[in-house]
């Protein structure tokens, strides 16, 4: 007995969890987002913007200037192209706040635009504020809160600025709440842990509590916002001074300062220059001068050197430390700066502009690309989007020689004879001679070690730049198509006019200039007989018949009528179609359910989507 009824508990605690498991997954379900309306094909300022449903169901009426896309799912939108009056919506069209507090912002011009933070809030401005002051923010949980005449919020989203009757204080995103006791003249936020505040015309700091770090004794300051801190430039009298990102002690680092002319790609380094006419280079990650001011001048910098001149000589030293790397007569200039795991490319050029000498620097360890009047490292990314493969590309323009070096510039992978157009293909080398005409091209595939993949004899005149989504790619050997993988294996055979991409098993295929369905075995499951047809997406397909497309089903039978210009694929019964030029939305039995008038119909899913100009 006691048996029976320990089983029925367990069977009513596992239907119970059942029901649960149900209830959490249906609501765990995100809504398709809204496709993007837009009519007028010229100027957004010329055309006006709305939101449909899959099934054309209006959820924004087309009549707004501009609509733009928030992270938070949310939208804004502008009434006319002069952006006077906006309105932030829901997905579904309803109002994310009511029309009473529009009026209270600003009865007469409203919001003129919207940022999110981090946290997903929303700041809006006014028309009278100008670009980078805000009005209001409208928290996560819908609590609206009036900034009168706000800052841009901090990078980490924790701050930004509230418009008081006499003074500015810091606005606690997080707490929403003020800070009373930061009320100055003016308040500006940033990364960093200390502020900059205005008091009676003078600069000083304070941090996020308002507790003054440093009084207000500068003529002027400013966040130098660069690397991976945000550091504070002061200047009292004719000295400058650096100010760290908590708003500690500072020091003295010359009597001006340069900016922006010789900052290096990642944003690390900023030049200095000191009272006797010496530069030096800042390190704003450390907060703390790299390189004491000894080059006579500074040309290029890049994460790992720089070029100058000293006592009278031109230098490649490192921007590290200032080691002279090397030294000559030659000016040193900066080809290519370092990409993820690699160095940088320099050559040093004689006084009419002619390369002397080719140079691979990676740490301090710089090499020289002996034969080598032009180099450039490429690169490519794999289909999750790590980095595929990296390597240097090296040519000799007067001998007509090329080739290829190892990431680390000390290996040569390829020699080649003649003028070669080289990139990187997914994690491999991809290189064909240069020719005007694609049916002159001979593609070859290598892999990082100089093992041929794809080899010439094989005639390849075209391969697709990147993998489609199933991980093939279309390719043409010998004047016929079909689809290999990452690794160059032919997964369908080049047998076919053309081939299109693979899709929920089936790959479009040309024959005897009719268009058909393969499976990757070569075997035709839908026989050739369109003008044209498109990859299998939600159990359908467009093909083309006299002239005009509709879709299939995968038994090849027609789906919809053949009765549209153009189309796009099938989402929740539904489909883009394009008739007389315009689009509209239909479903699977040809019934219109959004006029065909529009001239975009733009999905989440593509590029346009959000920002059709």
């Amino acid at each position: 007995m006691n048996t029976m009824k320990y089983l029925k508990k367990f069977a009513g605690g596992v239907a119970l969890l059942l029901i649960i498991k149900q209830t959490l997954f249906a609501g765990e379900r995100i809504p398709t987002r809204p496709y993007y309306l837009m009519k007028g094909d010229g100027p957004y300022e010329e055309s006006t913007f709305g939101l449909c449903r899959m099934d054309g169901t209006i959820v924004i009426p087309v009549k707004y200037g501009y609509l733009g896309s928030l992270r938070n799912r949310n939208w804004w939108a502008f009434v006319n192209s002069e952006r006077d009056l906006a309105r932030i919506f829901m997905d579904d069209g309803s109002l994310y706040v009511t029309n009473s507090f529009y009026s209270s912002v600003d009865p007469l011009t409203g919001w003129c635009g919207a940022q999110e933070t981090s946290g997903g809030e929303i700041l809006v401005s006014s028309n009278g504020n100008g670009p980078y002051f805000f009005s209001a923010i409208i928290h996560t949980n819908g609590v609206v809160r009036t900034l009168g005449k706000g800052m841009n919020p901090s990078v980490n989203g924790r701050y930004t600025t509230i418009q008081t009757d006499s003074s500015m204080a810091i606005y606690d995103i997080k707490k929403q709440a003020a800070i009373p006791e930061t009320g100055h003249d003016t308040v500006s936020v940033n990364m960093g842990e200390a502020f900059i505040v205005t008091d009676d015309n003078k600069f000083g700091t304070i941090d996020s509590y308002g507790h003054q770090i440093i009084p207000p004794i500068f003529d002027c300051a400013y966040y130098l916002s660069c690397g991976h801190s945000d550091s504070i430039v002061a200047k009292k009298g004719e000295d400058v001074f650096l100010i760290t990102s908590k708003g500690k002690p500072f020091e003295e680092i010359g009597t001006s300062l340069s900016l922006g002319e010789h900052e290096s790609p990642s944003g690390t380094y900023r030049e200095v220059m000191s009272t006797p006419g010496k530069i030096g280079v800042l390190n704003c990650d450390e907060e703390t001068v790299a390189i004491p001011c000894e080059f006579d001048e500074v040309f290029y910098l890049s994460d790992f050197a720089l070029s100058g001149a000293q006592n009278g000589k031109f230098v490649l030293a490192s921007s590290q430390n200032g080691k002279i790397l090397e030294s000559g007569d030659h000016e040193f200039v900066l080809v290519e700066a370092a990409m993820p795991d690699s160095g940088d490319i320099w050559k040093s050029i004689d006084s009419s502009g002619r390369t002397v000498e080719i140079y691979y620097l990676q740490g301090n360890n710089l090499q020289q690309i002996k034969g080598a009047d032009y180099a450039l490292q490429k690169k490519s990314r794999t289909r999750n989007g790590e980095w595929g493969c990296q390597f240097i590309v090296f040519k000799d323009t007067r001998k007509g020689l090329s080739g290829v070096l190892s990431r680390d510039g000390k290996r040569c992978i390829i020699p080649l004879q003649g003028n070669y157009i080289i990139s990187a293909w997914q994690d491999k080398i991809r290189l064909h001679k240069k020719s005007e005409k694609r049916d002159e091209r001979n593609y070859i595939v290598m892999d990082t070690k100089g093992n041929f993949l794809l080899h010439e004899d094989k005639k390849t005149t075209f391969i697709d730049s990147r993998l489609d989504s199933s991980g093939y790619a279309r390719i043409v050997c010998d004047g016929k198509a079909g689809l290999i993988d990452g690794d160059c294996n032919f997964v369908l055979p080049c047998r076919y006019e053309d081939v299109g991409h693979f899709g929920e098993g089936l790959v479009p295929a040309k024959e005897n200039d009719k268009w058909g369905f393969v499976e990757l075995s070569g075997k035709w499951a839908i026989s050739p007989r369109f003008e044209n047809a498109r990859s299998f997406r939600n159990g359908f397909a467009p093909v083309r018949v006299n002239n005009k497309w509709g879709f299939i089903g995968k038994d090849g039978k027609p789906a919809t009528p053949f009765f549209y210009e153009d189309v796009k694929d099938v989402r929740e019964s539904h489909f883009r179609a394009q008739v007389n030029g315009k689009w509209g939305i239909f479903a699977l039995d040809g019934t219109c359910t959004l006029p065909a008038e529009y001239d975009k119909i733009i999905a989440s899913d593509e590029p346009e989507y959000g920002d059709p100009r």
